[in-house]
């Protein structure tokens, strides 16, 4: 592949949580997104881009239909680090500090999340971590805590679903209500704004 094609397989990828940096590269970041977007597709496990899954990509919906793909990946890049720093740390319940609740996911904080937490998560958590996870919501958390639900593991591309399915329209609702001219603004401009 030229490096334009490779740039162009990143910015599809990115439609599907691939956190990558459109550079025309590939690395292993862009091997790994393409080994995770072979099985959503349902395609055969490797880390080549055949013309099925470009195919399959190319059909794949925008993750916002208010914020462009660039500006998407760029808050979930802010929430969670990338791609090795989710799978080290953030894959598992975290305490952020101060006036958090457990973290979970991209940046969804259970003390801020109790009253939609079933719906967001109920289908894509097994039953004995959405257990472990309900007393932990509407509070502070803690080390502690965070410690005692280190055996949860939330997966990358389940993160990504709900992130884009629920946490991040929730917070565009939420920058349009607190800035009228929001969709007059361009795409990144309204994607800083919700990342705030």
């Amino acid at each position: 592949m030229t490096k334009d094609e490779i740039r162009q397989l990143q910015e599809l990828l990115n439609k599907i949580g691939g956190l990558l940096k459109p550079d025309g590269l590939s690395g292993r970041n862009t091997r790994r997104a393409i080994a995770d977007a072979r099985r959503l597709a349902d395609l055969p496990d490797g880390e080549d881009a055949d013309d099925a899954l470009i195919a399959w990509l190319k059909v794949q919906p925008d993750p916002s239909p208010d914020l462009p793909t660039e500006g998407v990946t760029f808050i979930a890049l802010e929430e969670v680090g990338g791609r090795d720093f989710y799978e080290k740390t953030a894959a598992r319940p975290a305490w952020p500090g101060v006036a958090s609740g457990i973290t979970i996911g991209v940046g969804y904080d259970l003390r801020f999340s109790a009253d939609v937490f079933e719906a967001d998560w109920g289908d894509k958590l097994p039953a004995d971590q959405l257990k472990a996870l309900r007393p932990h919501l509407g509070k502070l958390g803690s080390k502690a805590e965070a410690k005692a639900l280190k055996d949860i593991v939330v997966p990358w591309t389940t993160s990504w679903q709900v992130f884009t399915a629920r946490t991040l329209p929730h917070f565009v609702t939420l920058t349009r209500a607190a800035f009228p001219g929001f969709d007059a603004l361009p795409g990144l401009c309204r994607s800083v704004l919700v990342s705030l």
